[in-house]
């Protein structure tokens, strides 16, 4: 009778440490894929992508990289537990934890490493100050940097780099891509400032996503 109850019992904390994994792990995969699709989303809007490729700030897509790779070893981590524990596999099972290690680094590295960079207090803003200003400089006789500069400009309404004075300082009127189409008002804002919020707002979301994941894997 006594080693029935604890059959019994072993099989009640089996059945409950498989809800338990299933459970979390469905949690964490569906964290994974938001994370991944988010990362996803960042790295190929068209705006985004201009905008991080005509500032040259390529370091932000390395760090939103990271978290996508991140995301996808939390999917592959609880596939892994689902099969694991579907067929008590202790290979598989090792396997997850190994996965569930490596997630958390890199979640954890990208984390930081976006923060770093990509807030408005962060290198972010001088960095955009300066590359703005210098393609500024550039205006007058390089097609490619006049271009960059319009379309910022006109796209997310700012005007210069540091302020609209960058276009006193090369001796040139303001353009009239600083300027409301509609209003004809200039812009008050920068395009530091602009772009390092633009930056902010997925900055934000991604690398609150993969430090929630890594504080449910603690």
């Amino acid at each position: 009778m006594d080693d029935y109850k604890v059959d019994y019992e072993k099989g009640q904390w089996v059945k409950t440490g498989r809800f338990f994994m299933y459970t979390f792990n469905a949690i964490f995969f569906a964290f994974g894929s938001i994370l991944f699709a988010f990362c996803l989303w960042i790295r190929f809007d068209p705006d985004m992508d201009d905008y991080v490729r005509n500032i040259d700030f390529m370091q932000y897509w390395d760090a939103v990289v990271i978290c996508m790779v991140g995301a996808i070893t939390v999917m592959i981590a609880s596939a892994l537990a689902f099969c694991g524990t579907y067929m008590w596999s202790k290979t598989l099972l090792i396997m997850y934890v190994v996965m569930s290690a490596v997630s958390f680094s890199l979640n954890l590295g990208g984390a930081i490493y976006l923060l770093s960079i990509g807030l408005e207090s962060t290198k972010a803003f001088p960095f955009i100050q300066e590359q703005f200003r210098n393609l500024i400089y550039q205006y007058s006789y390089d097609m490619t940097a006049k271009r960059t500069v319009d379309i910022i400009q006109e796209t997310i309404g700012c005007c210069g780099g540091y302020s609209a004075s960058d276009w006193d300082e090369i001796h040139m009127p303001v353009p009239n891509t600083c300027r409301d189409q509609v209003t004809g008002n200039q812009y008050g804002d920068s395009c530091a400032e602009v772009v390092s919020w633009y930056l902010e707002f997925r900055t934000g979301w991604v690398s609150g996503i993969a430090l929630c994941i890594c504080f449910l894997q603690v």
